[in-house]
């Protein structure tokens, strides 16, 4: 196995973690409590995660909507060959954008409240 190989392979592990951590911020912005924020995050970190058996169980038009919004199917196995794709960064980065761009606005609404 080669360094490039491994690093590539951490790569895509930083940016699982960031999908996961903005998710969780998110549901931490949600909630009014610490349990609250932790059942919510958990529940739409485990929906993202699972998205890729709803793809395998379901028909192809909407398999392939449910592949692509899993965190870990599609866009995760090139970092696990050492690929690095331009579609899977954007995915999570997209990921990341999304999900703390609607905690900055659950909090801002939360102000003025």
């Amino acid at each position: 196995v080669s360094i490039a190989h491994i690093g590539t392979g951490y790569l895509g592990l930083l940016l699982v973690g960031a999908a996961v951590l903005a998710i969780g911020t998110f549901g931490s912005a949600m909630g009014r409590n610490q349990l609250e924020a932790a059942a919510v995050s958990g529940f739409l970190v485990l929906v993202f995660l699972l998205m890729w058996k709803l793809g395998r169980m379901s028909a192809p038009p909407v398999s392939e909507v449910f592949s692509n919004m899993s965190l870990f199917d599609k866009h995760f196995q090139p970092f696990q060959r050492g690929r690095i794709e331009v579609a899977a960064v954007a995915y999570y980065l997209s990921v990341c954008f999304v999900f703390l761009s609607l905690s900055i606005r659950r909090m801002s609404l939360r102000r003025w409240q």
